[in-house]
């Protein structure tokens, strides 16, 4: 009887620290993901900003030429 519960012991055991293993790497994963999504709206946040201040700094009259490409006559 003493030889069963030993097995059943281990058993369990390493069944606890696979599934550690499983949790502790599925909580890394989503960090790691959710890393990588803040890394990319930064980047959005910093070429949209670039794009805004490059805007800032055009005249009027360039911008008007510009858009007129862009928009319908009426």
């Amino acid at each position: 009887m003493t030889r069963i519960r030993l097995w059943l012991v281990s058993i369990g055991g390493m069944i606890a620290a696979i599934l550690a293993a499983w949790l502790v790497g599925k909580r890394e994963g989503k960090q790691q993901a959710e890393a990588e999504r803040t890394s990319r709206r930064l980047d959005a946040m910093q070429e949209a900003h670039s794009v805004h201040d490059e805007i800032r700094q055009i005249s009027d009259d360039d911008m008007h030429r510009a858009l007129t490409r862009w928009m319908r006559d009426p």
